[in-house]
């Protein structure tokens, strides 16, 4: 049963085919400390240059994924007797 101060937020099983959610979690966190080159004086541990790396990878992917996406769509229009662009 869902108890009352957890009722506006707690989740129900409403169907048999709904996986069971468990209320608390066994398996604790551990911290791990970064990689990398130990952070500076002033305790910070973000490395610029691996974050700028990080964001070249990213909008090289994006605009792989854009232009594939966009190959496709001008596929469907040529296939449906349309201008592709």
């Amino acid at each position: 049963m869902v108890s009352k101060k957890n009722s506006a937020t707690a989740m129900m099983k409403t169907d048999v085919r709904h996986i069971a959610m468990r209320t608390s979690v066994s398996v604790p966190f551990t911290q791990q400390d970064a990689v990398g080159e130990g952070g500076t004086p002033s305790g910070n541990a973000v490395s610029l240059e691996q974050e700028m790396i990080k964001l070249s990878d990213t909008q090289i992917q994006y605009q792989t994924a854009t232009n594939l996406y966009q190959k496709a769509v001008n596929m469907f229009r040529t296939a449906l007797g349309g201008r592709s662009s």
